[in-house]
């Protein structure tokens, strides 16, 4: 395997790890009443749940971008 090959699948085993952060073992997902609720207690606080997800989204992804990027620098 070359170093490019190394760096990449190195790259690609953080990704994997980094998706397995938060499993249903030791976070149980949100049920849709239970998701509802929340969106209603945000609302009472002025916090929209669509941007608190897209802050979440944004931060996952940025965490998998930087592996990504580090991982094809050549």
């Amino acid at each position: 395997m070359t170093d490019r090959e190394l760096k990449l699948e190195e790259a690609l085993t953080k990704i994997l790890q980094w998706c397995l952060a938060y499993p249903t073992t030791m976070f149980t997902p949100l049920d849709d009443h239970q998701i509802s609720e929340a969106g209603r207690a945000l609302t009472n606080i002025n916090i929209d749940i669509g941007a608190l997800h897209a802050q979440w989204a944004r931060h996952l992804l940025d965490g998998i971008s930087k592996i990504a990027k580090e991982g094809l620098e050549p």
